[in-house]
């Protein structure tokens, strides 16, 4: 058998190892092992990461150490599978939780991967553990993803649904993952139908868009669609993310084929998952509102430092980061000597960032300067629960300049074009007067007998007295929010109801009355705040009422039971606003 005959037959039993799903023996492995940070206080977790990458898919899980100074939480493995001309690449990685129990130096051994038979070993890593701060308490929420699956018929087809944490405060944002497995060489008539998981007491955003990727599971190859949401849970308690269904239909190329085998509908289903709620840590700081997101950021910033007196400058203000900003309270902008301040109008802006949503709340204000002088734009402050941190964290903005010049100053410019006059008389711009013809009528007597111009003299006046009225009126809502807010409260939520948001539009009417963010308001709070107000306890009962009856109809598909409720929360609603009496 020449070289070139051997050559060839090797290539044919490679192609048809490929072709069987047989893998290549193990070849380059390479294995490493990394921390998200080396050096951490005393009660924070360390993320240890295993990663194994080459052209093997028969490997068994890390041997980790014993780790003595260490509890260790496992937080689930990841794989994937590339093919290159052929040629197969695996990657698997492997996540643990390291949560110190002492301070002090501390090195991981190398930790040990068999592949193929074969052992491989990490190098090994030093941390130091420092003593604990009160910036940053010992973690108390699990870290660990909950994971659920369930497969269908002949494997062929999988589904799984996961969550970044189960263990969450009130407003935290969670991701929530639907995974579809379908085997690459099945049936290309298939059609299957998703159905979405409930989130009764979370506001949910979705995330786009659909992930697709090859991945290898349970040592089959799979073709994965992932669906993804960002959600937020709305009160305390133990609350639950209901199953999702996928329905693959009956294959009907297959059945007209083959008409002695009888197929059924598949229904593929991940089950629910359950979410523990907590409240937010009690001594709250004085300035927090009730919003909840990871590293968000204040940014204020003007059109321009200097103007002239009587002009007007914008200014801009930016709050962002992960959350659901579109519920948060917007930062107060303090009065400012020597401006008048307007409203220039706001947005809220919601995407997907990376594997999170990213949320960008923007405000505009009209500054105008009524004297001359030199001043500031004092910072801001805003206070927000940082989930990341899992603490209250205030950011503050920087102090802004502005200089305002006289106004003869700033208008002397615009009357200095040239030599010409600016005004020039000439004669034929000038009319007489025509004499009054003999046969004109003389009028009705003089002016003052007349209704007109009373009317016409009084005119004047009472639009002037008008408008200095709706401007005192327009300055003094713009100088309490909180009361335009609540001005503005029963009708919002009289709308948001007409739409089906009944328990949202709830939330937030009672909100504007207490100042708080929707999202974080619970029964129990707004019962106090109807005791501190002498409200009839006969509303109380019936604000639990509605809201338990919320929690039934939201997801259960009845119109009747929609309207219906949805009428009793109008009138509901109308009752409490006659005993606050209009503010």
């Amino acid at each position: 058998m020449t070289g070139r005959t051997r050559v060839s037959w090797a290539a044919f039993a490679t192609a048809v190892a490929c072709l069987l799903g047989v893998a290549p023996l193990a070849e380059g492995v390479n294995v490493g092992a990394h921390v998200d940070r080396n050096s951490v206080p005393l009660g924070e977790r360390i993320v240890l990461t295993v990663s194994v990458e080459g052209q093997t898919r028969d490997i068994r899980p890390p041997e980790l150490p014993q780790l003595p100074e260490f509890r260790v939480q496992s937080g689930g493995s990841s794989q994937q599978v590339s093919w290159v001309n052929g040629d197969m690449t695996a990657t698997f990685s492997f996540t643990y939780y390291l949560i110190p129990q002492r301070e002090g130096q501390f090195t991981i051994p190398p930790i040990a991967v068999e592949a193929d038979g074969s052992s491989y070993r990490s190098v090994e890593i030093p941390l130091v553990i420092l003593a604990a701060t009160a910036q940053a308490p010992p973690a108390t929420r699990p870290s660990e993803r909950r994971d659920s699956t369930e497969g269908g018929g002949d494997n062929q087809h999988l589904v799984m649904m996961t969550v970044s944490s189960d263990s969450v405060v009130v407003g935290e944002q969670i991701v929530l993952t639907f995974s579809f497995f379908r085997d690459p060489y099945g049936s290309v008539f298939e059609s299957p139908e998703y159905t979405a998981p409930t989130t009764e007491g979370f506001w949910r955003e979705d995330l786009p868009p659909e992930r697709r990727a090859t991945r290898v599971f349970r040592s089959r190859r799979y073709d994965v669609t992932e669906i993804r949401y960002a959600i937020f849970p709305t009160h305390a308690g133990e609350l639950t993310v209901g199953e999702a269904v996928v329905r693959i239909p009956a294959d009907l190329m297959g059945s007209f084929f083959r008409r002695r085998q009888q197929r059924q509908d598949v229904f593929l289903r991940a089950p629910a998952i359950p979410i523990q709620v907590r409240n937010l840590p009690a001594r709250a700081p004085v300035i927090f509102q009730g919003t909840v997101g990871s590293d968000l950021q204040l940014r204020v910033s003007l059109d321009r430092d200097e103007l002239a007196a009587g002009d007007a400058l914008s200014l801009h203000l930016e709050l962002e980061g992960d959350g659901y900003l579109a519920s948060a309270i917007r930062p107060e902008i303090p009065e400012l000597p020597g401006f008048r301040i307007h409203d220039a109008g706001s947005s809220v802006d919601s995407r997907p960032l990376g594997d999170v949503l990213h949320g960008k709340l923007s405000l505009d204000k009209l500054l105008i300067a009524e004297e001359a002088g030199d001043f500031e734009f004092p910072p801001l402050e805003y206070c927000y629960y940082d989930t990341r941190a899992d603490r209250y964290r205030t950011i503050r903005s920087e102090a802004l300049p502005i200089r305002v010049s006289p106004s003869d100053q700033g208008a002397s410019a615009v009357f200095s074009s040239g030599a010409r006059s600016e005004i020039e008389i000439l004669a034929q711009d000038i009319r007489h007067i025509r004499p009054l013809a003999a046969n004109a009528a003389a009028g009705a007597g003089p002016l003052p007998r007349r209704p007109l111009f009373w009317l016409l003299f009084a005119t004047p006046p009472t639009l002037g007295a008008a408008s200095s009225l709706l401007l005192r009126r327009r300055e003094a809502l713009l100088r309490d929010p909180h009361r335009v807010r609540r001005r503005k409260a029963l009708a919002l939520a009289l709308q948001r109801i007409e739409t089906g948001q009944i328990d949202a539009a709830v939330r937030e009417y009672f909100g504007a009355y207490m100042h708080k963010e929707p999202a974080g308001l619970t029964q129990r709070a707004i019962a106090e705040w109807f005791a501190r107000r002498g409200i009839d306890a006969q509303l109380g009962s019936e604000l639990s009422s509605i809201f338990d009856r919320c929690d039934r109809a939201r997801y259960a598909g009845t119109s009747g039971g929609d309207a219906e409720l949805a009428a009793a929360a109008s009138e509901f609603l109308r009752r409490v606003e006659g005993g606050l009496g209009r503010v």
